[in-house]
C-alpha cells in the first residue's frame, strides 16, 4: 500500500448548515410540544380530573412517537462522518426533547400553578404534582404495554403472512 488514499471530504460550511437546521426543527418541536403541554394545563388551570391526566398521558405518548421518527430522521440528514457524532446527536435531541415533554406539566403546577384564579389545592403545589404524577406513570405504562401487544401482534401477523406465503408457493 502506497498510502496514496483519497478521502472524500464533505464541506464544513454544509455540514454546520445542516447541523444548524437540524437543531432549529429540533427547537421548533420542543417550543410547540411544551406549548401544548401548558395550554393544555391551562385549559384545567392544573386541576385535572382522571381523564385529562390520562389524555395528558397520551399527548406525551403521541409527541414521543413523532419526536422518535423525527430525531432519526434529523440526525441521518446531519451526515455525520463517524458513528459517535451521529449517536451523541441523537442522544442530545432525544434527551432535550424527552425532558420538555415529560416535564413541563410538572414545572407548570410547580412555577405558575400558584398564580392562577384556582391556586394550588391547600397551598401545596408539590402536594398536587404527588397526586398527579402516579396517575401520568400508570397511564404512560398502560400505553407502553399497549405498544408492546400491538408491536406482538403485529410480527406475528407478519410471520404467519410470509409462512402462507411460502405455502401458497409451494
Amino acid at each position: 500500500v502506497d498510502h496514496n488514499i483519497r478521502e472524500m471530504y464533505y464541506s464544513t460550511w454544509k455540514y454546520t448548515g445542516r447541523m444548524s437546521v437540524s437543531w432549529l426543527v429540533t427547537v421548533i418541536a420542543i417550543a410547540v410540544n411544551i406549548t401544548i403541554v401548558l395550554v393544555w394545563m391551562d385549559l384545567w388551570q392544573g386541576r385535572m380530573p382522571i381523564g385529562a391526566v390520562v389524555a395528558q398521558a397520551a399527548i406525551v405518548q403521541v409527541f414521543t412517537w413523532i419526536f422518535n421518527w423525527m430525531a432519526e430522521a434529523l440526525t441521518n440528514a446531519e451526515n455525520h462522518k463517524y458513528q459517535e457524532q451521529f449517536y451523541n446527536s441523537y442522544l442530545y435531541k432525544m434527551f432535550i426533547f424527552q425532558f420538555g415533554n415529560q416535564y413541563s406539566a410538572y414545572f407548570y403546577i410547580a412555577v405558575k400553578q400558584q398564580f392562577t384564579k384556582l391556586g394550588c389545592q391547600h397551598d401545596d403545589c408539590i402536594g398536587m404534582i404527588r397526586e398527579q404524577l402516579p396517575l401520568v406513570l400508570v397511564s404512560l405504562a398502560a400505553m407502553r404495554v399497549v405498544q408492546v401487544v400491538f408491536a406482538t401482534l403485529n410480527v406475528e401477523f407478519a410471520l404467519w403472512w410470509e409462512t402462507q406465503a411460502l405455502i401458497r408457493a409451494g
